[in-house]
């Protein structure tokens, strides 16, 4: 498979899991890796946010050594080792408390974490890339280096913000629209359905209590490439 396009395959991936196995090294059990499954999303540069309790495992591992991975699979089919499976390995680097940015966006995705960080002792985490090992399924298998792998997100939070609040409120029925047309997915009139986020390569839309992602034909890089494609994609006939 071709490098460019097997890179391209594994950051689909990235973007379209919003769950993934951390791994750190523990301090409970030396030498040994302690894994758990894990929310994240993406910041402007396409790297992981992570949100972790100061009693977690894992906040403590990572006081203690920055080392980690996050691993995502693509969990489709019966057949686990053909399914797409992506190994990030970082160094966790805690939020900035200028970096508002990459908060909202966290909690855009995940409404209910914006209570635990107010009234907890939770704590942002940036995975910065080290290195990534995609396995695409048997004999798909390769390394890529971050410069080769992320794709900065072309809009800034203000202009994410006004596309995801102009759709959510103008164009619900296009919204469904997408679902019916590319996922087969009928929502009922009372149930919600609310793009949660956008990026040069798709969106997310929160729907029947699951997000679900739609991928662009090709990369957006501005807010009128951005209105062009989703206009197209509500007048595609499937």
């Amino acid at each position: 498979m071709d490098s460019n396009v097997e890179t391209k395959i594994a950051r689909r991936l990235l973007l379209s899991q919003k769950y993934g196995v951390l791994s750190t090294h523990s301090l409970e059990v030396p030498g040994y890796p302690f894994g758990s499954i894990t929310p994240y999303c993406l910041d402007r540069q396409g790297h992981a946010i992570i949100l972790i309790s100061n009693l977690a495992q894992h906040f403590k591992n990572i006081r203690a050594n920055p080392k980690v991975s996050l691993t995502i699979v693509e969990g489709r089919g019966p057949e686990v080792q053909a399914q797409g499976r992506l190994t990030y390995l970082a160094d966790a680097v805690g939020l900035e408390a200028s970096e508002q940015d990459a908060r909202e966006r966290y909690y855009t995705y995940f409404p209910d974490s914006r209570e635990f960080t107010e009234s907890h002792g939770f704590f942002f985490f940036r995975l910065k890339p080290v290195k990534l090992r995609f396995i695409g399924g048997f004999g798909k298998i390769d390394w890529i280096e971050p410069d080769q792998f992320f794709l900065p997100n072309p809009f800034t939070g203000e202009e994410e913000k006004s596309i995801l609040t102009h759709m959510n409120q103008n164009h619900r029925e296009a919204l469904r629209s997408y679902l019916r047309r590319f996922k087969e997915i009928d929502v009922k009139d009372e149930e919600a359905v609310t793009m949660v986020g956008i990026d040069g390569e798709g969106f997310d839309l929160l729907a029947t209590g699951r997000m679900i992602r739609f991928s662009f034909e090709k990369f957006i890089a501005n807010m009128n490439e951005a209105r062009q494609a989703l206009v197209a994609m509500s007048r595609v006939e499937k």
